[in-house]
């Protein structure tokens, strides 16, 4: 355990995952905004400031995304209680699924994971997928309008603009997972979303690492 409670596995990823940004920042904004030459104060290079500005706000992604490191609990453990919580907040979701073979997987084990609870979901091959407040595919798909997007089993990400909340569930003990992830945190730092990184505790639930 290092100081301020970030776990020697949390600093490796994340150091993998920043790539070396300290020497080489990468900039969320087009490549077509040009740089303000220093010392200028012409008025148009104010227009020009104020244009990129502009750019900027609206090139930023607002979408929240979270990265869940899978250390503890395998997929099939963790994913019902967090979409759970978010019918609960009357969220619609999307899960996209990285087969077909783990979509009709989850799709199964969804329905019988709880004795006790009930979890409305369906597939395209329940038809209506407009009405299911939880949407399991492997397209890029949002036939549901959902806010929430979840990617597991190295799903590759659509554009998430439009979501408020994206989940990108990995397998910390699969290395080709472990390298997608770290590619995504790379793809949407640079695309300017909120980027947090979540570890499961040893006794459960998640703690914030980053």
């Amino acid at each position: 355990m290092l100081r301020g409670g970030i776990t020697f596995v949390a600093l490796v990823w994340l150091t993998r995952a920043i790539g070396g940004q300290a020497a080489r920042r990468v900039s969320p904004f087009p490549v077509s905004v040009s740089i303000e030459r220093a010392g200028t104060t012409s008025g148009t290079d104010v227009r020009n400031r104020g244009k990129c500005r502009e750019t900027r706000e609206e090139s930023a992604v607002s979408t929240e995304v979270l990265f869940y490191h899978l250390t503890r609990q395998p997929l099939e453990e963790v994913l019902p209680g967090l979409l759970l919580k978010c019918l609960e907040r009357d969220w619609k979701v999307v899960v996209q699924c990285g087969s077909e073979e783990r979509c009709a997987a989850l799709d199964a084990h969804l329905w019988s994971f709880s004795d006790h609870e009930f979890l409305p979901h369906g597939t395209i091959a329940d038809g209506f997928p407009e009405h299911q407040p939880v949407f399991l595919t492997v397209g890029q798909d949002n036939p549901n309008s959902a806010e929430v997007r979840f990617l597991v089993d190295r799903a590759v990400p659509p554009p998430i603009d439009g979501y408020g909340r994206v989940v990108v569930m990995f397998d910390g003990n699969d290395q080709e997972a472990l390298a997608d992830a770290r590619q995504h945190w790379k793809l949407f730092k640079g695309q300017g979303a909120e980027v947090t990184y979540w570890q499961q505790r040893d006794g459960g639930g998640w703690e914030r690492k980053a």
